[in-house]
């Protein structure tokens, strides 16, 4: 009898890839439910991988009017780990905010 292989059994680095290519497609951000679709991947596959392909590609949620959150990464660089660096400095957003 062969061992059954489970959804929760599968090759992170191969998922992460797939996401990276699926996300390059989508402009570099995309709903978790975008990304099922698009893939073909189960739930958990994704949910699980994204969060690490977030951390590599310094990824962050963006809430897009309340509706829905967006998974935000930069693929530009396509250096995992990279630091991103902004033009603006925290202090110069929150004068914009008050």
């Amino acid at each position: 009898m062969s061992k059954e292989k489970k959804v929760y059994d599968f090759n992170l680095n191969k998922v992460k890839s797939t996401l990276v290519t699926t996300l390059k497609r989508k402009k570099n951000e995309s709903t978790v439910a975008d990304l099922i679709a698009a893939t073909g991947l189960p739930k958990h596959q994704v949910e699980q991988s994204i969060k690490h392909v977030a951390d590599e590609y310094n990824g962050h949620l963006k809430d897009k009017l309340h509706r829905y959150l967006k998974y935000d990464l930069k693929l530009t660089t396509l250096v995992p780990g990279a630091t991103v660096i902004k033009n603006e400095s925290p202090a110069h957003r929150l004068q914009d905010v008050q």
